[in-house]
């Protein structure tokens, strides 16, 4: 992917993903440079951040700003792995991003923390060494992201990354599955790192879902069956029955749908409940 001679390994799928990602959002109908900013932060010893962008080419939205691809394919691997620093820069882009949208980080890394960060009390010292102490303090980083109410998604890629509880990854997500609670995801290929960029967490979460055909809620249909993605929730193709086909009648097609965003389904002020009705005439004589 970045012409640096080494093939197919853990920084080409990384940029193959963060590609399809922005594929996806320059084919969205309601996303692009109107409502969308780019921050990209790369790291390994230290981070650096590359600025931000708008995601499509204002040439031609259908396809990717240019820049971010050309900033994309300049990446290189090697080094240590720098997690406060990256948060650091990643602070940056918040900072300067509009104040009116919905603020989404996600952390990529194939690594384990293994460079001593500073702004938390940290002991200076030269010292590298996976998952110690002073390379696992972000108190300061994770409040100014908390602050700015970030999102945070924590993607562990490859075998040699670390996503157990209480440690790098774990500390900085704070999105964790609504139905296994867990926090950040391990993923071992491109499609599985595509899937998890494309999971957006911004949505919230369905608790309730459901198709009634003249007031008989169809059966088989629940909140399993919603899809998130990157720019909202899909839920595919149902059979339903009940329908009145005599010519005259009239059908009342309904589904509504319950979005909840704190993750406390007991709690109601923050839930959304939206509905959508459609009348279908028989048509048989």
């Amino acid at each position: 992917m970045n012409g640096d001679g080494e093939l197919n390994n853990i920084l080409d799928a990384e940029i193959a993903s963060v590609i399809a990602m922005m594929e996806q959002i320059s084919a969205a109908s309601d996303m692009g440079n109107h409502n969308v900013n780019i921050g990209l932060t790369s790291f390994s010893t230290h981070a650096t951040y590359h600025g931000q962008f708008s995601p499509s080419d204002p040439a031609d939205p259908s396809k990717i700003n240019p820049d971010i691809l050309k900033t994309l394919v300049s990446l290189r691997s090697g080094g240590y792995t720098h997690f406060d620093d990256a948060l650091d820069k990643s602070i940056l882009f918040f900072e300067e991003a509009p104040k009116d949208r919905s603020n989404l980080l996600m952390f990529l890394s194939d690594g384990i923390p293994n460079v001593p960060g500073d702004g938390d009390n940290e002991e200076p010292t030269s010292i590298i060494a996976n998952n110690s102490p002073d390379a696992l303090m972000y108190d300061s980083e994770i409040a100014a992201l908390d602050a700015m109410n970030v999102k945070r998604m924590a993607i562990g890629v490859g075998s040699g990354s670390d996503i157990r509880e209480g440690f790098g990854l774990d500390m900085i997500d704070n999105t964790p599955d609504p139905d296994t609670g867990k926090g950040p995801v391990l993923v071992t290929s491109t499609e599985a790192l595509t899937d998890a960029l494309l999971g957006n967490p911004v949505l919230g979460n369905v608790t309730a879902f459901s198709i009634s055909i003249n007031g008989v809620e169809q059966g088989g249909i629940d909140p399993s069956r919603v899809a998130r993605g990157p720019t909202g929730f899909s839920f595919g193709q149902f059979v339903v029955t009940g329908l009145d086909p005599l010519r005259g009648s009239v059908n009342e097609l309904s589904a509504s749908i319950t979005i909840d965003y704190d993750g406390i389904e007991a709690t109601t002020e923050d839930q959304v409940i939206l509905t959508v009705q459609n009348l279908i005439p028989g048509t048989l004589d």
